[in-house]
């Protein structure tokens, strides 16, 4: 059974809740007064909103459901005849292969782009390593010399 049947089948359920309830209504309202008790009608109708309750809770992802439909096929007739009248159209082999062959020009293109910024990123990295090296050393000299200077004192 398929998602669109069974919300088919709980919005048909929700509509038989309802007719019953009026029935039940109209059974009651039929009865003579002496039978027709307050707490009869009650509970038969508590019973079928109750059941009215579980259908309307079900019911609301299929209304979801429906809707988001609706709006993804609100255009369906103009996009049809735009597929349609794509997928009649021939192909022309030159035209698929000057596009396919600037689609992979156009991706070497990015490969070499992309290796070039990795090497310039690499000089990078050395060059701030060396100078990370240059400043450890100056720290290590000046430190020993602030000792030297505090020993002096």
């Amino acid at each position: 059974m398929t998602y669109k049947e069974v919300r088919v089948r709980e919005l048909l359920k929700v509509a038989r809740h309802l007719n019953n309830a009026a029935d039940v209504w109209k059974k009651v309202a039929a009865l003579p007064e002496a039978t027709r008790t307050q707490e009869d009608a009650k509970t038969k109708i508590l019973a079928k909103v109750a059941d009215f309750g579980t259908s309307r809770r079900a019911r609301k992802p299929g209304t979801v459901t429906s809707s988001d439909m609706f709006h993804l096929l609100r255009n369906e007739s103009e996009n049809h005849m735009v597929r349609t009248a794509a997928l009649n159209m021939k192909l022309d082999p030159i035209k698929v292969e000057t596009a396919l062959s600037e689609s992979l020009s156009q991706a070497e293109n990015l490969a070499t782009e992309y290796e070039q910024k990795f090497k310039n990123i690499e000089y990078d990295k050395g060059n701030l390593e060396a100078k990370i090296k240059k400043r450890e050393e100056e720290v290590e000299r000046l430190q020993r010399r602030l000792h030297t200077i505090h020993k002096s004192k």
